[in-house]
């Protein structure tokens, strides 16, 4: 029987030495079947990974850029000028 670095082989998988260096292995059987399941494992679960790591940080950036509208809305209002009132002719 085979031995793994991490425990004995399946059925299924098989080593393969390389003949260059037979220290270089590779475990047959492990490989994905289809390039959309390889493409799903390497690319679809990082970008949800990506996502969920990244929302909390698009979150605080939307928010604090909702807080510098809101500041910048009242501080028009207070100088008594709003957003609807036209410009005071300085002629």
């Amino acid at each position: 029987m085979d031995k793994a670095p991490l425990g004995p082989l399946k059925e299924h998988q098989h080593v393969e030495y390389s003949s260059d260096d037979p220290s270089m292995n590779r475990i047959k059987g492990e490989g994905r079947q289809t390039i959309t399941e390889w493409l799903w494992r390497k690319v679809g679960l990082g970008a949800v990974l990506l996502l969920l790591c990244c929302s909390p940080g698009i979150c605080l950036i939307r928010a604090g850029l909702r807080d510098v509208k809101h500041s910048v809305h009242a501080r028009r209002e207070s100088w008594g000028r709003g957003p609807d009132t036209p410009a005071e002719n300085t002629e």
